[in-house]
């Protein structure tokens, strides 16, 4: 358990003792919720209706906690709801009227809820539950989606369909998998899907294959391209390969809050037609890509702090440079299609009756190589660690398995990284300035503030006036931490230091041109 955890530093009340792999193990029973005696309440012989349904509760459900302390019940074979949420709750409803022939009341549902949660939060086992995708040891889980425990497992042996050996939440709107069959291919991507290249289908490719996995930072999938290039199906469509939901995209969160609401219930996150992201879920979805997590308060609370932190595959689609931040455009794949000639399109119905027939081939073929991922992942030493070294670490233990020449990956993802991030500095008037004056030979070197009046004279009235354009010495600083790695890619150097000494200690810019630089390396 990590020390940031809340329930760091105490022993777990119960351990699981089912969170071992077990393939041949079956979930823990539960009592029939059929019509069983009424509850005996010592000194009242007419039991409350959240008596009652407390009693149902208790019968017909399994409770438990996650290690942040929120319930869970798992009821029949398999299903697993939070206590607070709808579906549970009209689970306990449905099976109160079927008892009593009446419905209960508001007030007695929420009494016997926030009861059967402290039961699941106190006295239940504490467990670890997972969202289509788990990672047991050294074997990946991925639930298909029914009502019962039933998953497909991959280890480095190669995969086959078992009961799961940890607890999936089941959301209303989770979909199934299809079932496997013993033909395995990935031609019908490049067959259906406008990728633009063998490059950029290996991209996709990585990018599907790291959504197979739980653990490790995931890359950002952006599909960028003018009406006609089929940007929107093609991101209905990889969200449709490893998480299928209805619907499939959503709009873009406008708070980091909803934006961890949408983690908290899909495993991928699909957001369609943007056309810029703000500061703040650009932010947020760095911190969607890597793990890290923020708090806010819980509602109806005056001090109570919830905790989101998730690492979720995500894919973002919209006409051109929507993402514009480096510190983003590092951790993401930039896929640029062209419109599709007009001889080779398709009908909508045609191209998802294609892909529905070639869903299983394709799943077989990723888990397939997953399954080499697993067994070569140990043997992998990559010479230059590129930003999201795991995930290009992942994809080459996967090469062997999808036929592809060794490094041929890495090649093309750094290419990708290279380019997007050459791309993203022709949003940037500061970066465009920089260029400029280094062009003419200007001597960039002085305090921030020194540089920062060079580059002025260069702007224009209006554009000083923009938001692009930083107002002060400590803005610009700010910039050019988020744009070094693209102007590294120009040729171009920031050196920092500092001259004179106590009060009179100043920082000192130099930024310059390296005569021999990365320019003609990224071109």
């Amino acid at each position: 358990m990590k020390e940031n955890e809340p329930n760091a530093g105490r022993e777990p009340r119960n351990p699981d003792p089912g969170n071992t792999l077990d393939a041949t193990a079956e979930p823990a029973a539960t009592k029939p919720a059929g019509d069983p005696v009424p509850p005996v309440i010592e000194g009242d012989s007419s039991p409350s209706e959240a008596d009652v349904l407390v009693q149902i509760a208790l019968e017909g459900s399994e409770l438990f906690h996650d290690h942040v302390d929120t319930p869970y019940a798992r009821i029949g074979t398999g299903t697993v709801m939070r206590v607070h949420g709808s579906g549970y709750s009209n689970w306990l409803q449905s099976l109160f009227r079927r008892r009593t022939k009446r419905a209960a009341t508001p007030n007695s549902l929420r009494a016997a809820i926030h009861q059967v949660a402290a039961t699941a939060s106190f006295d239940g086992d504490q467990r670890s539950v997972h969202l289509r995708v788990a990672e047991v040891d050294d074997t990946i889980v991925l639930h298909l989606g029914n009502d019962d425990a039933r998953s497909i497992q991959v280890s480095r042996s190669g995969f086959k369909v078992a009961t799961a050996p940890v607890a999936f939440e089941k959301k209303r709107h989770t979909q199934l998998l299809p079932e496997l069959l013993s033909d395995w291919s990935l031609a019908p991507l490049g067959e259906l899907f406008n990728h633009g290249g063998e490059s950029n289908l290996k991209l996709i490719t990585g990018w599907l294959l790291m959504a197979l996995r739980e653990t490790g930072p995931k890359p950002i999938l952006i599909l960028q391209g003018p009406p006609g290039s089929a940007k929107t199906t093609m991101t209905e469509a990889l969200k449709f390969l490893v998480d299928p939901t209805v619907p499939l995209l959503r709009t873009m969160p406008t708070s980091e809050r909803d934006l961890a609401i949408a983690a908290a219930n899909h495993w991928v996150l699909a957001f369609d037609n943007l056309s810029y992201i703000k500061e703040n879920m650009s932010n947020a979805l760095c911190r969607l890509s890597t793990g890290a997590g923020f708090g806010t308060r819980a509602l109806y609370t005056n001090d109570e702090e919830i905790v989101f932190e998730y690492i979720r595959p995500v894919i973002l689609n919209g006409l051109d440079a929507i993402a514009t931040r480096q510190d983003l455009l590092s951790r993401s794949i930039v896929i640029r299609l062209s419109e599709i000639p007009k001889e080779r399109r398709l009908e909508k119905e045609v191209f998802w009756s294609r892909l529905e027939e070639a869903r299983p081939a394709i799943l077989g073929a990723l888990l397939n190589a997953t399954s080499a991922a697993l067994s070569n992942r140990s043997k992998v030493t990559l010479e230059s660690l590129p930003r999201m070294a795991d995930f290009a670490s992942w994809v080459t233990a996967a090469e062997p398995a999808l036929g592809w020449p060794a490094g041929s990956f890495l090649e093309a993802f750094e290419e990708n990284n290279g380019e997007a991030l050459k791309t993203s500095l022709e949003g940037s008037l500061l970066a465009e300035k920089i260029l400029q004056a280094l062009a003419d030979d200007v001597v960039l070197q002085g305090t921030p503030a020194d540089i920062l009046g060079l580059l002025a004279l260069r702007v224009s009235h209006g554009d000083s006036l923009s938001k692009a354009w930083p107002k002060n010495a400590q803005g610009m600083s700010r910039q050019l931490t988020l744009l070094n790695p693209a102007l590294r890619e120009f040729g171009v150097v920031i050196e920092e230091s500092h001259v004179g000494r106590g009060r009179e200690k100043r920082r000192w810019l130099s930024i310059a041109q390296i005569e021999d630089g990365g320019q003609g390396a990224a071109s």
